[in-house]
């Protein structure tokens, strides 16, 4: 059955625009009903009692808020989002007193960001007979809460005198006026906890999660708790009692030990946590949330299952780990081949001096890594390539640095065994290999590198393909993206300078070939190593 939907909106073209520009149907949903003002979208809610209704506020004969109170009269469950202007504030906190699902921006709203509402509302919708273990207007609130801090820690809607009212609306239970601190809840191995629970798109377990820290919080501290993105949780937590910040931070050990325990008992699941410093006032949460992910992002060095302060002095611990990882791969390589093993520790020592141990760029170095036996020992790409792709994708997938040095090393070994049963790169394959990887950034044919290793264009680009599975400008263009890649990451150049550099001249082409390769645009690749000099809300914007 499909969900009921009613648009109330008095501007003709933008009630137009919001219906023909959403795929309803894709949501399970069907509009029912237009209406031009608040009289007639209450005639609609009361003829076709619609599962959703999305509402302007300001209205002619009846407004949004009018609205709302003579629905909210009959019934708790019809889900309401409201449009709004910049400037309604107070209409939109009137709103959410009156238990509204969610508000959007007209000014700035845009059909993803209304695929992305409608997807969690019909969700919501589909589990609420499974997710009921407390009211539903505490469930209803749970959200509200987590639409309100997001919009003032990471949009900046409101102002920290805006936001006290709203919490002070909601019942907070924190002192904004004491130390606060800020935690990221990280739920590990949490693939396994939906596949357990069998919840395909994580809405169940979310609200069973939330509806346990909740209620830890409530019992153990002043805290208030949040869904963050994936399987991450936001906790802002201060103290019941005027204290230092010493007392606090006891406070808050003793408080996540009980999570911790609570977390084993209900879902058999171990937690990572970050922990920021302690700050006074709300003003200061972006920057504790930057601090808390930043120090959770440590765990892919220092382990997961530990709770990680975001204490300048880690840094050090953080080095020592890592290097004492690659030491403990290097050593145990062993490899026939010097100069393959020589070439490995070459580029491990190479990327210990950048003390860069953020998980990202440490999966970006393994990729490259994963290529270097190939070449070395001049594999036929033909033969080693799903060899590659297997181990390639077993690293993406590697939770921690010791994980991955593990799987390089089982991956060196193999290649190793591959390299018996397969045939080698000819030397006219290599010089022309060797050639592209020392000429790239310039402008190389297939009329330069058949010259330059003396055989005819069709007879090297025939041979080319049939021992390394690529034309050589295929190969070329993936030797580009790949020295694109380390630019981007390591660098503040503009990206089309970069394309310039690694010698494509047509952006448009690099930006399309870059995606293609990598998986993401340039600008995305580039957001997604820049966590500490840039700000964002969260990774891939998965927010629920």
């Amino acid at each position: 059955m499909m969900y009921r939907v009613v648009i109330a909106e008095d501007e003709p073209l933008a009630r137009q625009v919001l219906i023909a520009s959403i795929q309803w149907e894709d949501h399970g949903m069907t509009i029912v009903a237009e209406a031009a003002n608040g009289q007639e979208a209450w005639d609609a809610y009361r003829e076709h009692k619609p599962d959703l209704i999305i509402t302007d506020i300001r209205m002619p004969v009846m407004n949004g808020l009018e609205l709302i109170e003579c629905i909210r009269k009959h019934d708790r469950s019809t889900k309401i989002v409201v449009l709004s202007c910049l400037d309604e504030f107070d209409r939109v906190r009137k709103a959410f007193t009156l238990g509204i699902s969610d508000y959007i921006s007209k000014l700035t709203m845009t059909t993803d960001e209304m695929q992305h509402l409608l997807s969690r509302i019909s969700q919501e919708m589909a589990l609420v007979p499974e997710a009921k273990k407390r009211p539903a207007d505490s469930l209803e609130q749970l959200q509200v809460k987590e639409n309100l801090l997001k919009d003032f820690m990471f949009r900046s809607r409101f102002s920290v005198q805006e936001f006290l009212l709203f919490a002070g609306d909601m019942g907070w239970r924190i002192n904004h006026a004491s130390p606060i601190l800020l935690c990221l809840i990280e739920i590990d191995d949490y693939s396994k906890l939906l596949e357990r629970y069998k919840d395909d798109y994580g809405l169940l377990t979310k609200m069973s999660v939330l509806n346990v820290l909740d209620e830890l919080l409530n019992d153990c501290a002043a805290g208030e708790v949040i869904y963050d993105n994936h399987n991450r949780y936001i906790v802002v937590f201060s103290s019941r009692r005027q204290q230092g910040d010493g007392q606090l931070q006891d406070e808050l050990r003793d408080a996540l030990e009980r999570i911790r325990f609570a977390f084993t008992d209900y879902f058999g699941a171990t937690l990572s946590i970050g922990v920021s410093e302690v700050y006074t006032g709300y003003a200061n949460l972006r920057v504790m949330y930057r601090e808390s992910r930043s120090a959770l992002r440590r765990k892919f060095v220092l382990g997961a299952s530990r709770t990680i302060g975001a204490q300048a002095d880690l840094e050090d611990e953080l080095s020592r780990e890592a290097e004492r990882a690659f030491a403990e791969m290097m050593n145990g390589w062993h490899m026939a081949h010097p100069q393959l093993e020589q070439q490995l520790k070459a580029s491990v020592h190479e990327f210990l001096r950048r003390d860069e141990w953020e998980q990202g760029p440490v999966i970006d170095f393994f990729q490259l890594l994963l290529q270097m036996p190939i070449h070395v020992l001049k594999l036929s790409r033909e033969h080693a390539w799903d060899h590659f792709q297997h181990y390639s994708s077993r690293l993406r997938q590697a939770n921690s640095l010791r994980e991955a040095c593990e799987t390089f090393t089982e991956y060196a070994h193999r290649t190793m065994q591959l390299r018996e049963a397969s045939p080698v790169w000819s030397r006219e394959v290599m010089e022309a290999i060797r050639y592209m990887e020392r000429e790239y950034c310039e402008e190389v044919t297939l009329t330069k590198l058949s010259s330059h290793v003396k055989l005819s264009s069709n007879y090297l680009g025939a041979m080319f393909k049939k021992e390394t599975g690529f034309s050589p400008i295929e190969y070329l263009i993936q030797y580009r993206i790949v020295k694109a890649k380390e630019l981007i990451a390591e660098t503040d150049q503009r990206t089309y300078e970069i394309a310039e550099q690694v010698g494509i001249s047509d952006y448009s082409y690099f930006s399309r070939m870059f995606k293609k390769m990598v998986g993401v645009s340039p600008s995305e690749y580039r957001k997604m190593h820049r966590y500490n000099d840039r700000w964002s809300e969260a990774e891939d914007e998965d927010q629920a």
